[in-house]
């Protein structure tokens, strides 16, 4: 960079050397501070930048995370509704069942008792005739 192109323009000073070189100095510095100052902001929108993109990324991991969560949570819960219903099913077909086992139970004795009615009347019809 010359002195022409930055934003202090440089003028000799008539008043004496020490003054003349003082002043490109001044330049310099000037220009170097700005120049440090700008890269200190680019390296801070950078860094805010990829804390920005690490954020996101570690965002988008946690929303992974807790969906595959959610979706474990449904299908158990799913699981456990399919296990309920089942055993209210055994539960009805198991009653069910034992009702029809009781109906069972009393037909037979029924049968009994009129199969011992009939022996009754045919032994006493037997008596009778004798």
């Amino acid at each position: 960079m010359n002195a022409g192109s930055l934003s202090v323009p440089w003028v000799p000073s008539s008043s004496g050397s020490s003054t003349a070189c003082k002043q490109p100095q001044d330049v310099g510095s000037k220009v170097s501070a700005k120049l440090s100052e700008t890269s200190d902001s680019l390296i801070c929108q950078i860094q805010n930048s990829t804390e920005a993109k690490s954020k996101a990324k570690q965002m988008k991991i946690q929303a992974q995370i807790i969906g595959k969560e959610l979706k474990a949570h449904d299908k158990h819960a799913q699981c456990e509704h399919d296990l309920k219903m089942r055993m209210m099913e055994n539960k009805h077909e198991w009653s069910m069942a034992n009702e029809k086992t009781k109906q069972l139970e009393l037909e037979l004795r029924l049968k009994e008792a009129r199969i011992a009615w009939l022996e009754a009347e045919k032994s006493s019809g037997a008596i009778e005739k004798n």
